[in-house]
């Protein structure tokens, strides 16, 4: 048996000793488990948590063996065959404890998943104490220490939750075979709870009591345990002491042992190492060679959900010493030379309690909302679900509602403990946008043409260098970016202090002279208002017949930063100043501008973006890129190499923001600022970029240079110009990019980098264009004039084309207008009555027939009309086919004579129910029964049919059983019926008579009915 001790006898000793040893055990009486064994004091008390009858395994070879591969042989005496120890099968259940029975000669479990590492009675018990020790001794010569220099320990009170420390002996013997660990938990242990413990020191096979272990024969094993208990590994308790020699010992230093209700749960952990102590390494093999931890064994302890005191104590096993084989050593405590190790636990978390606030509940789309988790008892995980598909894990999330409706939020929280969710029902309300809010839908209401500054027009620009005005300017040049309004309005704001309002025909229609210069672009709110930042600090509101609407002074110069205007209609513009450096959020009142909020965020000569989710995106000199909540809190911010200067962010569809650099570099921000790519151009940026709608970006250079870069960061091509570039490109709706340079020189560039067409004007060029409706291009340049280029006007050519000509009735059609000259208006005649003025309507044919379709196109020059006779082809559609059949019900049973109704239903391909239909019947076999042309079926005879609807090619089926009714009979010859009897002739025929005064039968001429 595993872990005994091989004893060597001669054959008539070893039959002897068997012999006896079984007569020894029989003379025990029967005891349960637990009790002393009185009759024999030198067995110990077997002290198990569930209480089973003892079995007993006797062996050949009875006395414990090393764990080790080698053998002790030793003489032994009849009389210590007769002290062994009882083996006893365990069988221990989970959370089931017990109070140990006695403080010594007792045998006591240990928790590990394994074996013990000395299993003297093959049940993983050791066996603590001789009964002839006296009070006094085991407690001298094993300590806990938490430094392994310092060999005779000391106590410990640690409130880590993981540590360290060792296990070491001082005693005269010098070894110790192997280390036993008990931990005891104070109070009630929560189901959570976890401790994980690593043990690491020397192995090596046992010596004799006098022997003391060589330094070769030992072996350092790192992690001779690693495992983590639980709850459920807790074997023994409730209980204030622990076992020694002595009784009622405590388990902490300076514990109330008068205190009876401050009980512990027991756990025993074998650490499968031994110890070497000062008289072993003090021997010659060990002289000069290296022990690690000076022979402890090292133990690491780390808690999980521990609420209250955990004490740790040693105990230490052999298996040949004075005091005989077992345990026989602990650490003392609560006298003089104690040592030990406890760990102040933590309060465990309880679950938490989920709840919220909200900044604000009803307002108006774009509404933004800023939640607050109000919730109790830490959580320290987070999920909110705003109602609308979006969620965040946010602790104190931040969310835009973009479209009118009423929302409800659920927040869900989570900590260690548990999970909760509050859920407010409608709790956000969002309306429309108010009418008269905004930014203008006009051709090109502002710098970088919409709130993302991406520089698109959906209109096409100019094919060719063709100029169709000029106009001058007499004192400076102008700035900027021109802005459209709703009656093709040209605003640009010029150096010399004045806001010029042109005629599309190039005439001018008024201008109005702020405080200082103008460097920025106007932006036009959806009620025609005109904002312009200036440097005399204010921003001016003008209303579209040119006068002054209201002012607003802010804290410093509006330099280079223009107005952008969010749907809500806030106004945010940047200022410059020493030590007042702001983005302002500014309303438009009616009679005044109010401020919302401000935010310092340094020298701002940028102009705001707005993500669709209402973020606020502007570029600094103090290198940073800010991203800013609606209500101008700060989102987060992104360092870069250099000052953003003359450069705005640009947002692309995924929400990455791109920003140029005085660092020469080009920044890509994903929308959660973190860094997505950068590429390095030949100098610094003083423009922003334009974004294709393939995503391309495209921005000039201080190098000449026009790039275009792909969405991945990658250099897509470039374009050399022949002076350095400050101006931001702008896209026409056929991808052209325009642009111009300090070469006094207008770039109309392909999509592929080629030119396209080139204009040579008086001045450089520094200021954007901007694209109208009608297909002019308006730019302005340093000598003071405005260009405006469109191409020469001719009458249009009608043409168009439909995603589909012909079909089953009903048939929408999608009509493309393909027209060349640049039409300005459409005509639609669908050839059924109907008409449309839409560019590229949809129409729906819901009549069979023929029809032909007329498209008018009209521009400022004429109108042209496309006609194409017979162009659509509508069709009758097919009558449905039938796909499958359902019968009702799929199964029946039913006796004899009976009827079952049965229906069925017909459906086409589409799954439509085909009501019409007149379906067949049939069975299968008539003999069972029959089904008539309504679907009744008559059962006839026992047996199984299928019944059969038919319609077209397609059929349905149900089954149908017949039975005899209840008390009908069958029976083959011979009949066991009393007073029946069957009579074979010899003609093959047979005769039945029945007596029907013994039997319940009738007789009707050739009928017999039996009755049960």
């Amino acid at each position: 048996m595993t872990g005994d001790k091989r004893i060597q006898n001669g054959p008539w000793q070893g039959r002897i000793a068997v012999l006896l040893l079984i007569l020894a055990i029989i003379a025990v009486p029967a005891v349960a488990l637990g009790a002393d064994l009185a009759s024999n004091t030198t067995e110990p008390t077997v002290g198990i948590p569930d209480e089973i009858s003892p079995s007993v395994d006797v062996e050949d070879n009875d006395t414990p063996e090393p764990t080790l591969t080698e053998m002790v042989e030793e003489e032994v005496t009849l009389a210590a065959i007769e002290q062994l120890p009882q083996y006893i099968d365990i069988d221990t259940t989970p959370g089931i404890y017990a109070v140990i029975p006695s403080n010594n000669n007792v045998l006591l479990q240990i928790s590990n998943d394994g074996n013990a590492r000395f299993n003297d009675y093959g049940n993983n018990t050791y066996h603590f104490f001789s009964p002839d020790q006296n009070a006094g001794q085991g407690t001298n010569a094993l300590h806990i220490t938490i430094d392994p220099a310092e060999s005779s320990g000391q106590v410990t009170f640690s409130s880590d939750q993981a540590g360290v420390f060792y296990l070491t002996d001082t005693g005269g013997r010098g070894w110790d075979d192997d280390g036993i660990l008990m931990l005891a938990v104070n109070g009630t242990i929560p189901d959570s709870f976890r401790v994980n413990i690593k043990a690491s020191g020397y192995q090596w096979t046992p010596v004799p009591e006098n022997a003391k272990p060589a330094f070769d024969d030992i072996i350092y094993v790192s992690e001779a345990l690693n495992e983590t208990f639980t709850k459920d590994d807790f074997l023994y308790g409730p209980q204030i002491w622990r076992p020694c020699a002595a009784a009622n010992y405590p388990i902490f230093d300076g514990q109330d042992m008068a205190d009876t209700e401050n009980t512990f749960s027991i756990l025993f952990i074998d650490l499968n190492a031994g110890i070497l102590g000062v008289n072993t390494l003090s021997q010659p093999s060990f002289s000069g060679q290296s022990v690690t931890d000076n022979g402890a064994i090292k133990v690491e302890y780390s808690f999980e959900n521990l609420p209250t005191l955990a004490a740790f104590d040693a105990y230490a096993y052999t298996v040949s010493s004075n005091q005989g084989q077992g345990i026989r050593w602990t650490n003392c405590l609560s006298t003089s030379g104690s040592s030990g190790y406890a760990v102040i636990g933590q309060p465990l978390p309880e679950a938490p309690i989920a709840d919220f606030t909200a900044s604000a509940t009803s307002g108006a789309v774009p509404f933004f909302v800023r939640f607050n988790d109000t919730s109790a008892n830490s959580p320290t995980a987070w999920e909110w679900d705003f109602g609308d598909e979006a969620t965040s894990a946010e602790q104190n999330a931040t969310h835009t509602y973009m479209a009118a409706g009423t929302y409800s939020v659920n927040l869900t929280v989570t900590n260690e403990a548990g999970t909760d969710s509050k859920i407010k029902q409608d709790y956000i309300t969002v309306g429309e946008t108010p009418s008269g809010k905004g930014l203008a839908d006009t051709a090109w209401p502002k710098f970088g043409y919409d709130l993302q500054n991406t520089g698109q027009s959906p209109y096409l620009g100019p094919q060719t260098a063709t100029i169709q005005w000029t106009y001058t300017i007499s004192i400076e040049d102008p700035a900027g970016q021109p802005a459209i309004g709703s009656d093709g309005t040209i605003y640009i704001e010029c150096i010399d202090r004045h806001l010029y309002a042109l005629n599309p025909d190039g005439t001018p229609k008024w201008n109005f002279t702020a405080g200082d210069r103008l460097y920025g672009s106007p932006a036009i709110g959806k009620d025609g208002t005109i904002y312009i930042g200036s440097t005399d600090k204010n921003l001016y509101a003008i209303n579209p017949d040119g006068t002054l609407k209201w002012t607003y002074t802010t804290d410093s110069s509006i330099s280079e930063s223009s107005a952008t205007i969010a749907p809500d209609g806030t106004i945010y513009i940047g200022t410059t100043g020493y030590q007042k450096n702001t983005l302002h959020a500014i309303s438009d009142d009616g009679t005044q501008g109010t401020t919302k909020w401000t935010f310092n965020a340094g020298q701002l000569y940028s102009t705001p973006a707005v993500g669709t989710d209402g973020t606020i995106y502007i570029g600094s000199l103090d290198k940073n890129l800010y991203a800013l909540n609606p209500d101008g809190t700060l989102k987060w911010t992104y360092t870069t190499g250099g000052k953003m200067q003359r450069t705005s962010p640009s947002i692309g569809t995924d929400g990455t923001i791109y920003i140029g650099n005085a660092d020469n570099n080009l920044y890509a921000i994903n929308p959660d600022g973190t860094l997505k790519w950068t590429y390095t151009f030949g100098s610094y940026i003083y423009s922003s970029v334009a974004i294709g709608s393939d995503g391309t970006i495209y921005t000039g250079n201080n190098d000449k240079k026009v790039y275009a870069i792909n969405p991945d960061g990658t250099l897509k091509w470039d374009f050399t110009t022949e002076n350095m570039i400050r101006s931001t490109p702008v896209l026409g709706s056929d991808g052209t990019i325009y642009i111009g340079s300090y070469d006094r020189k207008f770039y109309a560039l392909n999509p592929d980098g080629t030119l396209n067409w080139m204009y040579t004007t008086g001045g450089g060029i520094n200021c954007h264009a901007a694209i109208g409706s009608d297909g002019t291009l308006y730019i302005g340049t340093t000598e003071n004039i405005i260009y405006a280029f469109k191409d020469p006007v001719t009458p249009p050519t009608a043409d168009f084309t439909a995603n589909i000509t012909s079909g089953d009735a009903p048939l929408t059609v999608a009509f493309t207008d393909t027209s060349t000259g640049r039409p300005t208006t459409w005509a639609w005649g669908f050839g059924d009555t109907t008409t449309s003025t839409d560019k590229n309507p949809t129409h729906t044919y819901t009549t069979p027939g023929t029809y032909t379709v007329n498209l008018t196109v009209t521009n400022e020059a004429g109108s042209n009309s496309m006609v194409k006779t017979g162009y659509i082809v509508v069709s009758e559609p097919p009558a449905p086919q039938p796909a499958r059949i359902v019968v009702t019900p799929s199964t029946a049973e039913l006796a004899v004579g009976a009827t079952q109704a049965f229906a069925a239903t017909v459906y086409d391909t589409d799954e439509m129910a085909m009501d019409d239909a007149a379906v067949t019947w049939a069975s299968s076999n008539e003999t069972v029964g029959m089904v008539n042309t309504a679907g009744l079926f008559t059962a006839r005879a026992p047996g199984t049919t299928t019944v059969t609807a038919a319609y077209a090619n397609v059929a349905g089926t149900a089954v149908a059983t017949v039975t005899l009714p209840k008390g009908d009979q069958t029976q083959d010859t011979p009949l066991d019926i009393p007073g029946c009897n069957v009579t074979p002739g010899d003609d093959g025929k047979s005769q039945v008579s029945i007596n029907t005064t013994t039997t319940n039968a009738t007789v009707n001429g050739t009928t017999i009915r039996i009755e049960e």
